[in-house]
């Protein structure tokens, strides 16, 4: 599958596993960013149709890629799943009032990845 997959988290490890789970399933044009900073760059750079967004990161958290996205008439149609290991409601409510179409705590499974990714794309 084709469509462009961004992945924004600063946990290299999450962002292997994460690229491991897509490629697996076939999802195969996947770009990484370490930061939030660097993410926005990406989206600049190659429009995804999908960004799978860390909130607790450097530089810029995900909250605030998030505002700066949505704010944007050019990338405010982008797809967005949220992942945080803050899984209370007030983290919940943040992301879904600014935008986030899911929200995925972590650690994650393979299966609860792909569902969203899925719904989203296809």
């Amino acid at each position: 599958m084709n469509k462009k997959i961004l992945i924004i988290d600063d946990n290299e490890q999450d962002r292997q596993i994460m690229h491991r789970f897509l490629t697996k399933s076939k999802y195969t044009n996947i770009i990484m960013a370490e930061d939030g900073k660097e993410g926005l760059e990406k989206v600049k750079e190659m429009s995804p149709d999908l960004i799978i967004l860390d909130v607790l990161m450097p530089k810029l958290n995900g909250f605030e890629v998030l505002a700066q996205l949505k704010s944007s008439a050019q990338y405010s149609s982008i797809p967005v799943i949220i992942l945080t290991v803050k899984n209370d409601s007030q983290f919940l409510d943040q992301g879904i009032s600014l935008g986030a179409d899911f929200y995925l705590p972590k650690p994650f499974t393979k299966d609860n990845l792909i569902e969203f990714v899925k719904l989203i794309l296809n």
